[in-house]
């Protein structure tokens, strides 16, 4: 508190929030050779066929590694100043970020390594006049295959270089910062444990310092940070988040790599162990399960588990392989409704490695009003799966611990849109799934009503949009407000009363979300 009273309050929370919206990532579509030219062509194609098709296109843009100004491309590349790379970004960012601006985007953010570039600071360079350096060798670690002497920014003035940076960066217009190579400081010869923390929390409190400073809540997407003592510094100097979508964003597993098969199951496998932990650590943290390539075989996969985890969902790649998936059945055309937790794996799961193992990779979603739960059901191994879902155990193993009570209950599939309505969920619902395939089964109680005169019994409930995945977190409030009256001779083939008392017709209300509406 004393810090943000020293430099000032805090940037206020930006209107669009990173978990609550689609978005889009720059590397996979260019790696290094990222550019204004390229980006603003890809995304004001995507956005044109997106808007033509009624499909969701983003709202914010991630402009990843390859934009600064640096000694080369690659690992033992260099930060030489703080401004963009002038050949491909003639006008820094700031040219860049007025131009999505004008397609749509309303936020864009920038790549960083948290030590400035992946091979640290240019010696000679222009950082290098202003800010005093240190020197180290970095050992070979599998981030960066090689070993190299660094140059980095001394502990004492790299506050000053992170509120100069930031500084620039808020000024060209950018909103947030993909802070990676996190973990970077064990990999140096020269420094102990407890120099490497010192290190660390040095760096650290200049960075969050700075982003709360200009870029306000959920303004850092931490990447390579999942090393206990990054993640404990983390949880320790979160900002209050106004909101649940609000909040900051924590890498949650390796990258995604669009052009590795054998990496696709083992991805969403990753992630959904890694929330068993992550998903405990802070209401205020979003487990990011790294962006992925719409129009590939897989692709549907990758897109239900972004959907489904709670965290970030955002895209790469071009507007071809955009414009070969509909993105709308499963997200909805605008937006879309982030779950309040990543799945809960199930018992089942926990002890086998579900990538060799025939059998489902299963996780469980609790809503916040605990009215429903979603089960989350991955075939991630590489053949054929027909095997039951224990739905019992299932509801028993999630966070409502007994609390979805009632004495009936709806089974939505969402890929057939099949209901089973039922009194007790069954032990079992039995699926087959392809290698790579995927389903979701909601599981919502039935609220009771009674005619006024008590001679016929309703049960009724509210699955939301089930043309999506996680339809049913559009609701807001499940039916209530129920009001019931003797139905019209017109109506007397429908709506008739199990107990033969007569035609009756029922009106039912339910608060969904629609957009910033309800």
């Amino acid at each position: 508190i004393d810090e943000l009273c020293a430099h000032g309050q805090p940037a206020p929370p930006h209107a669009t929030s990173l978990s609550g919206s689609i978005g889009y990532c720059t590397w996979n579509t260019f790696y290094q050779q990222v550019s204004h030219d390229g980006v603003v062509s890809v995304l004001s194609e995507l956005c044109r066929v997106g808007r033509a098709t009624r499909q969701p296109v983003p709202e914010w843009v991630v402009i990843d590694d390859g934009w600064q100004t640096t000694t080369q491309d690659n690992s033992q590349g260099q930060l030489s100043e703080i401004c963009a790379n002038k050949d491909k970004f003639p006008g820094r960012l700031k040219q860049t970020v007025q131009a999505l601006s004008k397609l749509g985007i309303a936020r864009v953010g920038a790549w960083h390594a948290l030590w400035g570039y992946w091979g640290g600071i240019d010696p000679s360079g222009d950082l290098a006049q202003r800010y005093t350096l240190e020197k180290y060798h970095r050992k070979w670690c599998p981030a960066v295959k090689a070993e190299s002497d660094v140059w980095l920014i001394s502990s004492e003035a790299v506050a000053a270089f992170y509120d100069e940076f930031y500084q620039w960066l808020h000024a060209q217009g950018i909103s947030f910062v993909k802070v990676d190579y996190q973990a970077a400081f064990e990999t140096l010869s020269e420094l102990d444990g407890s120099e490497v923390y010192s290190m660390y929390n040095a760096y650290y409190d200049a960075m969050e310092s700075a982003a709360r400073r200009y870029f306000g809540p959920g303004g850092v997407i931490y990447c390579m940070a999942q090393t206990p003592h990054l993640i404990l510094r983390t949880l320790q100097h979160l900002s209050p988040a106004p909101s649940a979508q609000q909040r900051e964003i924590m890498r949650n597993s390796d990258d995604y790599y669009p052009d590795v098969p054998e990496s696709h199951g083992w991805h969403v496998y990753c992630n959904m162990a890694n929330a068993l932990w992550s998903r405990q650590l802070d209401s205020r943290l979003a487990g990011d399960w790294d962006m992925f390539q719409p129009g590939k075989k897989e692709s549907h996969l990758h897109a239900a588990a972004r959907i489904l985890s709670a965290g970030p969902l955002y895209i790469t790649g071009s507007a071809t392989d955009y414009s070969q998936q509909d993105l709308a059945s499963a997200i909805g055309h605008t937006g879309r409704t982030p779950l309040p937790s990543p799945p809960l794996m199930a018992s089942s799961c926990l002890f086998a490695d579900m990538t060799t193992t025939a059998g489902f990779l299963i996780g469980s979603t609790t809503l916040a009003d605990e009215s429903a739960v979603i089960i989350s059901v991955y075939n991630v191994f590489h053949e054929l799966v027909v095997a039951p879902v224990l739905v019992s155990q299932i509801l028993a193993e999630s966070a409502t611990t007994g609390s979805l009570g009632g004495s009936h209950y709806v089974i939505h599939q969402q890929s057939t849109n099949k209901v089973c309505i039922c009194q007790i969920p069954g032990d079992t619902y039995t699926l087959a799934l392809r290698p790579l395939a995927c389903e979701a089964l909601t599981v919502a109680k039935m609220a009771m009503f009674q005619s006024t005169d008590r001679s016929a019994t309703l049960y009724a409930t509210c699955i939301g949009d089930t043309s999506r995945y996680a339809g049913i977190a559009v609701v807001e409030r499940n039916v209530f407000g129920v009001v019931q009256k003797l139905a019209p001779s017109s109506h007397l083939s429908r709506a008739r009363s199990p107990c033969g008392s007569g035609q009756r017709q029922w009106t039912l209300r339910a608060r969904i979300a629609s957009g910033s509406n309800s």
